[in-house]
């Protein structure tokens, strides 16, 4: 008799193990589908929360700037479904920043690319030429201010096209980047500390910021920020906009 009720136990708890498990698993899936996102929205204005994926459902509630949410997903036209006052809702996919990560490695190697093209500029160019150099990695709103602010005419050439080259000018410059300084003991020498990795997207497409504080007496306690955008995963990383 003993021994029937034990095996009725053992039974019922095997059958208990599975159902268990089977719910256990289906929660971290769950979970794991989530992501964080932050709200990115100009100062001032706040990002609408809605009933429903449309522009035309009820507003049930607002977000401030740099508001943290948890995304479910996004459906097809760019609508977000957040958790909202612990009710699902929907905001626009378009206003959100997913923070992502990136070695310093990969960062590297973007920061020296990009560097690289700005000091090929080592002569006078014409403007058409100056495009086709910098364009692999600068947006054309940025090369249009190194004309602005490092860039000015020198002479011109046989074919009476202004020639443009770098403006002798003290530190520190305008739009021109001098660099990330990644060996460590090179940032003791130049008392500059580590270079800060922002890297996130938004909209579908990615943005990266590399930013370094030098700290000695010369310098300031300035930083050097570096701003760069790239399409989707298949385009080349530019850099749309820098300052210190």
């Amino acid at each position: 008799m003993i021994k029937n009720k034990v095996i009725k136990s053992l039974l019922a708890i095997i059958l208990v193990i599975p159902i268990i498990f089977s719910f256990t698993s289906t929660s971290n899936v769950q979970a794991a589908s989530t992501k964080v996102a932050y709200v990115d929205i100009p100062s001032g204005v706040v990002l609408n929360v809605r009933s429903g994926a449309s522009k035309t459902n009820k507003i049930v509630g607002s977000l401030k700037n740099k508001s943290k949410v948890t995304v479910y997903s996004v459906t097809k036209n760019g609508w977000a479904k957040i958790n909202f006052n612990n009710k699902k809702r929907y905001v626009s996919n378009e206003y959100l920043r997913y923070y992502k990560k990136m070695s310093q490695h990969t960062a590297k190697k973007i920061i020296d690319r990009v560097i690289k093209i700005q000091n090929s500029l080592t002569k006078t160019y014409t403007k058409k030429q100056i495009h086709s150099i910098l364009s692999a990695g600068f947006t054309d709103s940025l090369i249009n201010k190194f004309y602005k602010y490092d860039l000015v005419t020198y002479e011109k050439d046989k074919y009476g096209n202004a020639l443009y080259g770098w403006n002798a000018t003290d530190f520190p410059a305008y739009v021109i980047m001098y660099g990330i300084t990644w060996d460590k003991k090179k940032q003791i020498e130049y008392n500059a500390g580590n270079p800060r990795i922002t890297y996130y997207e938004k909209n579908g497409k990615e943005y990266l910021l590399v930013a370094q504080k030098y700290s000695d007496a010369m310098y300031a306690n300035v930083e050097q920020k570096i701003y760069l955008s790239k399409a989707n995963s298949k385009s080349r990383w530019k850099v749309y906009n820098t300052s210190w």
